[in-house]
């Protein structure tokens, strides 16, 4: 409960962050998106301008996310 409700308080706030889609969610994914999403993990194929992950698939995910702290901290290190 605790981390849900921390992360519903700041999913409104200007800071990057990967928006979760499920398709069963009956909204559509166009209008969650916001200026601070970097990308969408997701259980279905969407069309979007963003980058679209997998939500089945983790690896995907931290390895998007490993590549964005790259790029954001100029880091060429693991």
């Amino acid at each position: 409960m605790y981390w849900n409700q921390r992360t519903e308080d700041v999913k409104h706030e200007p800071i990057d962050k990967i928006l979760l889609y499920r398709h069963g969610s009956g909204r559509d994914a166009t209008v969650l998106v916001d200026a601070d999403t970097l990308a969408v993990a997701t259980d279905t194929p969407l069309t979007l301008a963003l980058p679209c992950l997998d939500l089945n698939q983790p690896a995907q995910i931290a390895a998007f996310i490993r590549d964005w702290l790259r790029r954001r901290t100029g880091s060429a290190g693991d």
